[in-house]
């Protein structure tokens, strides 16, 4: 089983609302990872750029 680490990403992305989301609705790694970069593609400019401190 290869374990993916997207938390970079979220970190990046505005962890406290689509990381959140994403994490409560999937559990296996490997979904998160695709979601969050499809999440991410979906994104407008300004959410995009939203970072919360962790």
């Amino acid at each position: 089983k290869i374990k993916l680490n997207f938390l970079d990403l979220l970190t990046k992305y505005n962890p406290s609302v689509v990381g959140t989301r994403i994490i409560h609705n999937y559990k296996n790694d490997v979904e998160n990872h695709k979601i969050v970069e499809i999440t991410i593609k979906n994104l407008k400019p300004n959410e995009s750029q939203t970072v919360t401190p962790r």
